[in-house]
């Protein structure tokens, strides 16, 4: 607290320059993105192709440790759910990304009621990420993004895909 006598290495004048006494402040916490938990209001299911979205995962939460063909991650992620009205080919990627990512597609009736693993990749496009899978309409898909390892940064999100059927399932 005093730190040898100077201001420079002394924390009461950094942390309570003022000397009064306080032991809590107010202070800054950033906000994930609005696609960082799957409980978070306001997460919507994407309907309609093609799909773009570019934003952040700093900040955001680590609510999967994603396991199956791919490494397991210790890395804030974002998701996105996908219902779609008929069968579809999806391609789903991060390349244009700013970090190391990986993507991994569960079918899935919640988060936490997964059903199957279509699909994951890491280093599709350079240490960016790409996924195709076959999507069946009616049924909801969850998309993970995640950094390799614990990268986190900017990342870019294309979903495109082509109807596979005439008529919703």
């Amino acid at each position: 607290w005093e730190g040898g006598g100077g201001s420079s290495s002394r924390l009461r004048d950094w942390l309570d320059p003022n000397n009064s006494g306080a032991v809590w402040g107010n202070y800054w916490q950033p906000s994930g993105p609005p696609n960082d938990s799957c409980g978070q209001p306001g997460l919507g299911v994407i309907t309609s192709l093609p799909y773009s979205q570019s934003n952040s995962t700093l900040f955001a939460a680590n609510n999967f440790n994603s396991t199956g063909g791919c490494a397991a991650n210790n890395s804030p992620e974002v998701i996105w759910f996908l219902e779609l009205p008929c069968d579809h080919e999806i391609t789903v990627s991060s390349c244009g990304s700013g970090f190391d990512t990986q993507i991994f597609v569960y079918q899935v009736g919640t988060c936490l009621d997964v059903y199957s693993m279509p699909g994951c990749n890491d280093d599709y496009c350079g240490l960016q990420s790409q996924v195709s899978f076959t999507a069946w309409g009616g049924y909801r898909y969850m998309i993970v993004l995640e950094g390799f390892g614990s990268a986190a940064g900017n990342y870019v999100m294309n979903i495109t895909g082509y109807s596979t059927s005439a008529q919703p399932n």
